[in-house]
């Protein structure tokens, strides 16, 4: 898999690294698929948000990141920064994220890395909200208004999303766009604003208590 290719070609410590990919039960190119150092689980097709939640109870890293398969780690030493990051926190609770050469890629954090104790105290570490999209934009919402949001101009790990001419549109992003499941998800957000809001607020609460 290319994502986990450049992740551990690009990594100072490349055996510390852990990844828990989850499947569709009738995807043939994980049948036969073996790396180090990763787990996969497969099952049903679902929302991207409770495979990554299954993803996130499979895991045992301190430090968890949320990510698809079309991302390519393009920073070298990108788990050195990552680390050298967290060491300047004052606090446990932290949203970091890079520039992942898209539209938005210094407002939202498309593929982001969390601490446990922040997903934990959320309950997940994908809003189970959402289907897929807005989970990042609530996210980064928590995190931005929590003051927990660190961006790293310098770390660069690249969106190869369909919509920016970068990859074709497969079968998960047609199937999206035919159900017009955007739109639909862009309603619940607005909608979701007092859950939101208490998630933040929670956010704080345990920021102040650790």
């Amino acid at each position: 898999m290319r994502m986990i290719e450049s992740a551990l070609q690009n990594s100072r410590s490349p055996k510390s690294i852990e990844f828990i990919v989850y499947a569709d039960i009738d995807d043939k190119t994980m049948k036969n698929f073996k790396q180090s150092n990763t787990k996969v689980i497969v099952g049903p097709k679902m929302s991207i948000s409770k495979m990554t939640n299954i993803c996130y109870q499979n895991s045992k890293g301190s430090i968890l990141m949320y990510a698809a398969d079309d991302i390519v780690f393009r920073t070298n030493l990108w788990d050195a920064k990552i680390l050298k990051t967290i060491e300047k926190l004052d606090s446990k609770y932290f949203l970091i994220h890079g520039d992942d050469l898209g539209q938005k890629s210094n407002k939202i954090a498309t593929h982001g890395f969390v601490s446990q104790e922040f997903a934990k105290r959320l309950g997940y570490l994908l809003p189970p909200y959402f289907y897929a999209d807005f989970c990042d934009t609530w996210l980064t919402s928590i995190a931005r208004y929590s003051k927990s949001r660190v961006h790293l101009e310098d770390l660069i790990i690249e969106h190869l999303h369909p919509s920016w001419g970068k990859a074709r549109f497969d079968e998960t992003y047609l199937d999206r766009t035919r159900r017009k499941r955007f739109w639909l998800e862009y309603v619940k957000y607005q909608a979701l604003l007092p859950l939101r809001l208490w998630e933040i607020s929670k956010t704080v609460f345990y920021k102040l208590l650790w």
